[in-house]
Parts: structure tokens; C-alpha cells; sequence
């Protein structure tokens, strides 16, 4: 697997979104945490719709470690061949 952050061209975007997605994240668990502060801001829709965001990521990541959890454990055991 070749990775993108190692090319030149794609270092000063990969050290901007980094910093840009941990942030989203700190902001997205802040208004989770404080629900009770933010809502009058945002309103109940506006918190169901956060919660969900952060229950679709977290499922996503959940996938994520399942799927190359398998695919390692197929590649160990030789059922699937790796070029």
C-alpha cells in the first residue's frame, strides 16, 4: 500500500486536515457532553442529529477494525494470498 502523506504534495494538506478533523471531533464530543448547556442553541433535533453524526462514525470505525481485523486473520492463515 503506498501512502499519501509520504509525497510532498499532499504534506501541507495532510498536516492541515489532521489538526481540522481532531477538532471537529473535540467540538462534536463537547456539544455531546454538554447537551443540557447547548440546548437551547441548537434544539433537540440539533443534538438527536449530533448524536447520531457521532454514532455513524463510531460504527464506521467499529467496521473498519472488524473488516482488516479479518482480512489479517485470513492473510495469517493463508486463505487469502497477498500479491
Amino acid at each position: 500500500m503506498i501512502s499519501l502523506v509520504k509525497h510532498s504534495e499532499f504534506e501541507f494538506i495532510s498536516s492541515v486536515a489532521i489538526p481540522c478533523a481532531i477538532l471537529a471531533t473535540m467540538s462534536v464530543t463537547y456539544l455531546c457532553l454538554f447537551a443540557d448547556k447547548n440546548l437551547g442553541r441548537i434544539g433537540p433535533l440539533g443534538i438527536d442529529a449530533v448524536i447520531r453524526i457521532v454514532g455513524f462514525f463510531v460504527s464506521a470505525i467499529g467496521v473498519g477494525l472488524v473488516f482488516y481485523g479479518a482480512i489479517e486473520a485470513f492473510q495469517d492463515y493463508g486463505a487469502l494470498k497477498v500479491h
